[in-house]
């Protein structure tokens, strides 16, 4: 078994070797690729990534997408390339790269199978790159990912996945703020996490954490005539969560503020300590 690997890399070498001989024929007329023959671009161009290709079969993701973008140098019009270079892009988490490939290809791509094949490598890549800006909290960024792999998603299931991690970014962002006091955008992106399509589980972490937050959240608005966003705090509390108190006193306020009448004698004392 050590000898066939031996001799398969053996035969990659050499073969690769060739191939970097044959390059350096072409380099002999000119330094300067611009000033190469058409045909002799061409040919240059093919055999760049033909070298790619080699690479990208041994792993060897950042030589392969070197060599294809050499190859795209002089020939940018390589379909195939353009969605390799993206490929190897996100094998090297060098995921807007990959995005750019991708979008890139989508432009010029001829055959639907292979835009299938794209729009699932951009569902991945945009949600890889979303996992990656949440765990270094950056929410907002890694939620604007998330939506942005929603339009490339090809399965009812890859939609479900991708709504729970926004909802879940949501909740983290909201309990950050709310670790800090800032209680008014605890509450703006506690009540995003909030929808039909919520986790069960993750609902009850709101409700815990927002159940007395909202209503004062809500409090807040009516002070500030803010009618709409008052009545938007205290229907999540009734659609959303089981606090019977809690549900009552907002069913009483959301008709109040349908006729307009703001109450602002209620004790509007923020959360106490």
């Amino acid at each position: 078994m050590k000898l066939s690997i031996f001799f398969i890399f053996s035969l990659f070498i050499t073969h690769a070797n060739e191939i970097q001989i044959n390059i350096q024929k072409y380099l002999k007329k000119s330094s300067v690729l611009s000033k190469l023959e058409t045909d002799d671009q061409l040919k240059l161009s093919q055999l760049f990534a033909d070298l790619g290709h080699k690479y990208r079969k041994k792993n060897k993701w950042v030589l392969s997408v070197i060599y294809y973008r050499k190859s795209l140098s002089l020939n940018p019009s390589n379909p195939q390339l353009i969605l390799f270079s993206g490929m190897n892009y996100a094998k090297i988490k060098r995921y807007d790269k990959a995005e750019e490939f991708f979008l890139k290809y989508k432009q010029v791509a001829t055959e639907s199978s292979w835009l299938q094949i794209c729009n699932q490598y951009l569902f991945d890549t945009l949600n890889a790159k979303g996992d990656l800006l949440s765990k270094t909290s950056l929410w907002d960024l890694a939620i604007l990912s998330f939506k942005k792999s929603l339009e490339f998603s090809n399965s009812a299931e890859n939609t479900v996945n991708t709504l729970s991690k926004i909802h879940y970014a949501y909740f983290q962002k909201g309990s950050f703020h709310f670790s800090q006091k800032h209680y008014i955008e605890a509450s703006k992106s506690l009540i995003q996490a909030l929808t039909p399509e919520t986790n069960k589980s993750l609902v009850r972490k709101i409700e815990r954490m927002a159940s007395h937050l909202f209503i004062n959240s809500a409090k807040h608005y009516e002070k500030e005539g803010q009618v709409k966003e008052a009545q938007k705090y205290y229907k999540s509390i009734v659609n959303y969560f089981n606090n019977e108190k809690s549900i009552a006193y907002s069913q009483k306020r959301i008709e109040v503020l349908e006729n307009f009448e703001i109450d602002n004698g209620m004790n509007s004392k923020w959360i106490s300590e």
